[in-house]
């Protein structure tokens, strides 16, 4: 007897996060403009980052073996370091070519889609 309103909470609360989920959606957003680079990350406040895109010296993309993880690393010209969201699906290509119109000095992935290996970062 007990099982049945436990069930039958547990799946109103399931329904009502589901509901939330639909009527409050997450937004991830990059934006680039001549005076400012940032991303926003709705659930990892370490995606999240505005810099000028004129402070940045490159864009590193790696691969941590230990933790199974990758990486996309903003590197600026202080020696600071913030990490772009890897996951989401933005057009990196597009992304590092108008990163580099903005600031032609801004070292880019060669390779897009290649992340190297590093054994911890």
């Amino acid at each position: 007897m007990y099982t049945q309103y436990i069930l039958l909470t547990g799946e109103v609360l399931l329904l009502a996060l589901l509901v939330w989920f639909i009527t409050h959606p997450a937004t991830f957003y990059i934006r680039l403009t001549d005076s400012e680079f940032s991303s926003f990350h709705p659930n990892f406040k370490s995606w999240s980052f505005s810099v000028d895109p004129h402070d940045i010296v490159a864009i590193e993309q790696s691969t941590d073996q230990g933790a199974h993880a990758s990486y996309i690393s903003v590197k600026m010209a202080d020696g600071r370091c913030f990490l772009l969201s890897p996951n989401f699906g933005y057009n990196r290509k597009k992304l590092y070519e108008a990163l580099r119109l903005v600031n032609p000095h801004i070292k880019t992935p060669t390779y897009r889609w290649l992340f190297s290996r590093k054994a911890g970062l």
